[in-house]
Parts: structure tokens; sequence; C-alpha cells
């Protein structure tokens, strides 16, 4: 009797072991992004903290375009805002979102604005900090 039952395990054990092959491709999944929410004219949350090498997704919910825009130093009004002060940019029209890949930009603390022309001076500014 014991015979039959460790025969039995020995071809349940087998059939459930598969071919034994080791897959060769590495398995990898996307981290998951931090979620910002666009509104007519503010970013919630306003201040953002990621890992280095972290990722935000931006969900529009205003009823225009809006940008999460990481500038590389801080501006005081609309005017001064100029493309090579851009690290990085999600654009997302109204109700879609957009991805930005933080990889590259150093911990530290950074100014985050809305590119659309008057969203600056309506009050759309926020902050990134990478930690």
């Amino acid at each position: 009797m014991l015979r039959r039952w460790v025969l039995v395990m020995a071809v349940l054990v087998g059939s459930c072991a598969g071919t034994g092959s080791v897959p060769t491709e590495p398995v990898t999944t996307e981290a998951a992004a931090t979620s910002i929410i666009a509104e007519d004219f503010r970013f919630v949350p306003a201040t953002v903290e990621v890992a280095p090498g972290g990722s935000i997704e931006l969900q529009n919910r205003g009823g225009v375009t809006h940008t999460w825009t990481v500038l590389s130093t801080t501006i005081e009004q609309e005017s001064d805002l100029a493309p090579d002060l851009v690290l990085v940019e999600a654009r997302a029209e109204t109700g879609s979102s957009a991805r930005a890949d933080l990889t590259g930009i150093a911990p530290g603390r950074y100014q985050v604005v809305c590119s659309v022309p008057g969203h600056v001076t309506a009050g759309m500014v926020g902050e990134l900090v990478i930690s």
C-alpha cells in the first residue's frame, strides 16, 4: 500500500512540475507611477515626492489641456518660462493622462508648472521632490 501511495505521489508531482524548463527571458514589471491630478488651475497634490528613477502619471480632470512641467530652475513669473529650462514634461488633453519618466533627474527640489500660456499666472505651480 505504501508503495502504491509513493508511486501516485511521484506521478502527481511529476505532472505538476511541467517541463522543468526555466524561462530564459527576465520577467519585468513596470513600477507604479505617482499619480497627479490636473484641475483648472491646480495640481493635486501640489507637492510630490518620488524616488530617484521614478515616474509620474498626470491625469487631466480639467476643462483644457494641462502639462506637468519640471523646471531646472525656479521662475518668478510666466514670462521667464523658456524651453531650455524644461527637464521633463507630461502633457494631457482633457479627460486623458500622460506619463513622465523622471530617470536622470538628480535628487533635489524642483519647481513644477503647467506650461500652457496663462496657467502659471493662474497659480498652476507645484513642487517635485526627488529623494
